[in-house]
C-alpha cells in the first residue's frame, strides 16, 4: 500500500509546533488522510492553523502547548482523552535553532535549545504512553537533523547534540514501548 492510500480516519494524532512550518504541513495532511489532529503549540497561531485545517473540512483542534511544561503535556494528554478517547499518534516536531560557536553558546541558549528540541521530545513520549498503552497501540514520530548524524555545521554545536540525543533515544524508545504495539 502506498502513502498515498493511507487512510487515517478516527485515529487521533497530536503535532507538536504544528503553529506554522513542517508542523503545519504535517498536521495538514494527516488532517487530509481522515485524522482527528491536536495541533499543539506554544504560538497561538496554532488556532488559525487548525481553523484553516477545519475549513477545507477536516478535523483539527489547537492546545497551546509549551513542550518543556511537564504540567502541559499533562493537560493535553488529559484534554485529548476528554474529547476523543484516546491518542493514536504523536509528531514531536517542535523545535528551536542556535547558530552560535561553544565559546560564544551561553547557558540559557544551551537550555532553551536542549529543552525544547531534547526535553520536548523525552516530555512527550513519556507523558503519551499511558494513552498510547490505553489504546492498545500507537505511532510515535521524532523529528531529527542530519545535524544529529554528522558534525556538518561546527557553529550549532548544542543543536546538533539535541538532534544526536533525540535519535538515540526514539531508539530506545522504540525497543521500550514495543511490547505496547507502539512504534
Amino acid at each position: 500500500m502506498g502513502f498515498e492510500k493511507l487512510s487515517l480516519v478516527d485515529r487521533v494524532i497530536v503535532v507538536t509546533g504544528a503553529a506554522k512550518g513542517m508542523g503545519a504541513a504535517c498536521s495538514r495532511l494527516l488532517a487530509s488522510r481522515g485524522a482527528e489532529v491536536i495541533l499543539a503549540d506554544i504560538d497561538e497561531q496554532g488556532e488559525a492553523t487548525a481553523e484553516a485545517i477545519r475549513d477545507e473540512g477536516a478535523s483539527a483542534s489547537f492546545i497551546r502547548l509549551d513542550v518543556t511544561s511537564e504540567k502541559d503535556w499533562q493537560s493535553l494528554v488529559r484534554q485529548a482523552i476528554a474529547v476523543h478517547g484516546r491518542v493514536d499518534g504523536l509528531v514531536n516536531n517542535a523545535g528551536v535553532g542556535g547558530s552560535r560557536r561553544i565559546e560564544l553558546t551561553t547557558l540559557e541558549d544551551y537550555e532553551r535549545i536542549m529543552g525544547v528540541n531534547f526535553k520536548g521530545t523525552f516530555l512527550g513520549c513519556r507523558e503519551i504512553l499511558p494513552a498510547m498503552k490505553l489504546a492498545g497501540k500507537g505511532s510515535i514520530v521524532n523529528f531529527g537533523s542530519t545535524s544529529g548524524l554528522k558534525a556538518i555545521f561546527p557553529f550549532l554545536p548544542i543543536y546538533s547534540a539535541s538532534k544526536a540525543a533525540i535519535r538515540m533515544f526514539t531508539k530506545l524508545c522504540a525497543w521500550d514501548f514495543r511490547e505496547y504495539d507502539i512504534r
